[in-house]
């Protein structure tokens, strides 16, 4: 089927105008004004309009004249009260309350004890834990929460499986084994 020039461009300018009519009813939908329109009340009885204690539609009757050629103007009517809108009611919001992130307290000694290389904390966040070992790879003998403070021992130390373990003292005391890659060294006093 074949169609001539002409019949092409009537179907363009055709589409053209429906896009043009269907972009002048979504600005209408969509305008503000619009908007406005759309919370108007609808007419109400006086009855109902009694009970929300605004005024009825008042009606003034117009006299007749005498002469019965005279067309007679039609009853004008009050227009109802607008209800001014409320503010909106307060709603609660959830705030979301900071957790708790592990912060160390870091109280420096004066001087460290003979047997310390330095301090170090467990570099470990999310609730975690570093796992205390006899020896490197070997039986876990505590857990040390991340954040702790720990004493880095001067034993040198030690390759494992690719892993290298140094030898640390907890804040109670035991001694044992950790991977390095767990620690952060702090500086020295």
């Amino acid at each position: 089927m074949y169609q001539t020039q002409s019949q092409i461009t009537i179907m363009l300018v055709i589409v053209a105008v429906l896009a043009v009519v269907a972009g002048v009813v979504i600005v209408l939908v969509t305008s503000p004004k619009s908007l406005e329109l759309s919370n108007l009340e609808p007419a109400r009885s006086p009855t109902a309009t009694a009970q929300l204690g605004t005024a009825p539609p008042s009606v003034e009757p117009t006299a007749a004249p005498a002469d019965a050629d005279t067309p007679t103007a039609r009853p004008s009517m009050t227009p109802l009260a607008t209800r001014t809108p409320r503010p909106p009611s307060a709603t609660p919001t959830r705030t979301r309350i900071p957790s708790a992130t592990p912060t160390a307290t870091i109280t420096p000694l004066a001087t460290l004890p003979a047997d310390v290389r330095a301090l170090a904390i467990i570099n470990i966040t999310d609730g975690g834990s570093a796992r205390l070992r006899a020896v490197p790879g070997g039986d876990i003998i505590a857990a040390i929460p991340g954040g702790a403070t720990v004493q880095l021992l001067k034993k040198p130390s030690r390759e494992l499986d690719g892993i290298t373990w140094v030898q640390i003292r907890d804040e109670n005391g035991v001694v044992g084994w950790v991977a390095s890659d767990l620690l952060l060294i702090l500086p020295s006093p």
